[in-house]
């Protein structure tokens, strides 16, 4: 077996596993799934970035010092590493939006659709675009927009000019991202939200919307200011 079908069986055993134990709360699935996840760290030796690296290391002690730091370091071990195995479920789960989003044509048409409106356009297309759905899927609307931009915003589409399908796929990723950050500010179901609503129980939603759609309304404003200022701007 090649090392690429390797990663891929082993991440799909760490779903697997993950999810039986969410679904029947078997601590064995749970363990299984924890061991195959090392086993697929240890097939990305030599994959890595220096910043992945550098990451781990720093993972690593902090892991440690809590270790060290507490009364019960192997069940904290084994909760933390369970943790994530979930994260690294909920990857994949968004990685599958992606899949399906490089095969529909629907998706091929909207990415062409937005690639032919002018960029002061396109813009807000994109940003607001992202801050909706990111209210509904989440982070993975970045998996689904990104997709969409990757498979639409080719070479032949820009004519054979590599410096327009460079400009065209930067403005759109930030244009992504500026407006899923959006998304957490806008949704009465944020955890920014949330938190105000909580900690504050006198202050009501309504009472509350009129500032952060104005915030969010600002923000927007400035960010698409700053993507025409820094803009090609061809004569």
């Amino acid at each position: 077996m090649s090392p690429a079908r390797l990663r891929v069986s082993c991440l799909l055993l760490v779903t697997l596993a993950t999810l039986i134990h969410l679904v029947g709360g078997s601590v064995a699935w749970q363990a299984a799934g924890i061991v195959v996840l090392l086993l697929y760290l240890m097939t990305l030796k030599g994959q890595l970035t220096r910043m992945a690296k550098g990451l781990l290391c720093a993972a690593g002690v902090l892991t440690l010092f809590a270790l060290w730091r507490s009364p019960t370091p192997g069940q904290l071990l084994f909760e933390a590493s369970g943790r994530f195995a979930f994260f690294a479920t909920f990857i994949v789960a968004l990685s599958m939006l992606r899949l399906p989003a490089y095969r529909s044509r629907l998706v091929r048409h909207c990415g062409q659709s937005m690639l032919l409106q002018p960029p002061s356009r396109r813009y807000p297309i994109l940003s607001l675009g992202s801050a909706l759905f990111g209210i509904i899927l989440n982070i993975g609307v970045l998996n689904l927009f990104a997709a969409m931009i990757e498979k639409s915003n080719t070479l032949s589409a820009a004519q054979g000019r590599a410096w327009v399908q460079q400009a065209r796929q930067r403005r759109m990723m930030l244009a992504l991202l500026r407006g899923f950050s959006l998304a957490p500010l806008i949704s009465p179901m944020g955890i920014g939200v949330a938190v105000v609503l909580s900690s504050l129980p006198q202050v009501t939603w309504p009472q509350l919307a009129p500032y952060i759609l104005g915030a969010a309304g600002l923000i927007f404003m400035a960010g698409w200011a700053v993507d025409y200022v820094t803009g090609p701007h061809p004569p």
